[in-house]
């Protein structure tokens, strides 16, 4: 089934964004009529393709900065175009520079600003441009920019604490292969013209090592290629609905990944939906932002599902009970924040207290990561010793 993005109007005649699964556009367009919704606009979600950009990377901490600097600017009393126009001159780099004036070019035409963001997904997400939507409406963009940016710095601090625990690991094993390679190269093959002449049987280690000796020497380009096919393979097959649906379901299903995706992702969902909810975004709005937000396919479904229930009368509380993946805690806070019409609040507290999970689970990892990666060096120090030294010392026996 394919993805289509769509724009469209609901029962009150606010416009809405969104995405939506279906084989054709028409049976898209037949599932939007189905949910109360008249499509304006109805396009198919471009794959995501392998390929590299020189223009310099979009990170989370632009779009926060961005968000900052209009929310200060605005409040100072600055004009829209005016604060975006400065914003354009201070853009770190070309491919930001782009879209910034793009944005301002919009603006100048006579587009809302929150229309001029959505034209550019791989910057601005469908949760910025809600946001910013609804602060157009309610006449608080500077608000709501500054919200935006306060919660897009604490993602961007968040994602670089689950990263910083694979950067030690990654550095000793990049260290490793670097070792390993100049011993295959460089010192073995020294070696092998002692070993041919001794005329002796060798330990399995050292025929192993030998054989990795010859086969980088000789056939380095087959085994670079072999790489280089196997990550761009895997780079699509990543980006096709088997892999992501295959990831997705792994994500879930292996140990301690599982308990660390789930906190992961319940926290992306509550802090997405009170930063919406408190914006004035529309409930089923909201969700349908979200969904498509969660970059995993049972957790997008499961809301999807939630969104169809939640229609027809459904308390939000009730579904969130009923979900296969979302734990029983988020129902039952739920279902206190509906009952106080404090939902944006009883969300962030969600929010906050699974942040904390998954920064305490992250630190017992990064704990156990250590001690794992020594042993590794240990046993490929005691590999290279057994297979280097053991026939060394054997020869000294003989002589």
């Amino acid at each position: 089934m394919a993805k289509f993005i769509y724009k469209a109007k609901n029962a009150k005649g606010e416009v809405v964004t969104g995405t939506v699964k279906a084989a054709t556009d028409y049976d898209a367009e037949k599932i939007l009529v189905h949910h109360n919704l008249v499509a304006m606009e109805l396009i198919p979600e471009r794959k995501k393709q392998f390929h590299f950009s020189f223009g310099g990377k979009i990170t989370m901490r632009d779009r926060a900065l961005f968000a900052r600097q209009l929310a200060t600017m605005i409040s100072a009393g600055l004009p829209l175009v005016k604060a975006l126009s400065i914003v354009v001159s201070q853009a770190r780099n070309d491919r930001i520079k782009h879209i910034y004036q793009a944005v301002y070019n919009e603006l100048e035409e006579g587009y809302s600003f929150s229309n001029s963001l959505a034209k550019h997904p791989e910057m601005f997400d469908r949760m910025f441009v809600s946001v910013v939507n609804s602060g157009e409406t309610t006449g608080q963009l500077d608000v709501v920019l500054d919200q935006l940016a306060h919660q897009l710095e604490n993602d961007s601090d968040f994602v670089s604490k689950i990263k910083s625990v694979m950067y030690y690991p990654a550095v000793i094993i990049m260290a490793l292969i670097g070792v390993a390679i100049y011993m295959v190269t460089y010192v073995i093959p020294q070696l092998r013209v002692m070993f041919d002449q001794a005329k002796t049987e060798l330990p399995v280690a050292t025929k192993i090592l030998l054989a990795m000796s010859d086969f980088t020497i000789h056939y380095w380009p087959v085994g670079l290629a072999g790489i280089v096919v196997f990550f761009v393979v895997f780079k699509m097959w990543l980006s096709s609905e088997m892999g992501a649906s295959t990831i997705s379901h792994l994500q879930l299903k292996v140990p301690v990944v599982n308990s660390l995706s789930t906190g992961i992702y319940v926290s992306r969902f509550t802090r997405s939906m009170q930063m919406l909810v408190k914006a004035g975004v529309p409930l089923l709005d909201a969700l349908r932002t979200c969904s498509s937000m969660m970059k995993n396919e049972l957790y997008e479904d499961d809301i999807m599902r939630t969104i169809n229930k939640v229609e027809k009368g459904v308390p939000l509380s009730v579904e969130l009970m009923k979900s296969a993946v979302f734990p029983q805690l988020l129902g039952q806070m739920v279902a206190v924040g509906e009952e106080t019409g404090q939902l944006d609040k009883v969300m962030g507290k969600v929010a906050d207290y699974y942040e904390e999970d998954v920064n305490n689970r992250i630190k017992i990892l990064s704990t156990l990561i250590e001690p794992l990666v020594l042993l590794v060096i240990g046993f490929g120090v005691a590999f290279l010793v057994f297979a280097i030294l053991m026939p060394i010392y054997n020869l000294s026996q003989v002589v």
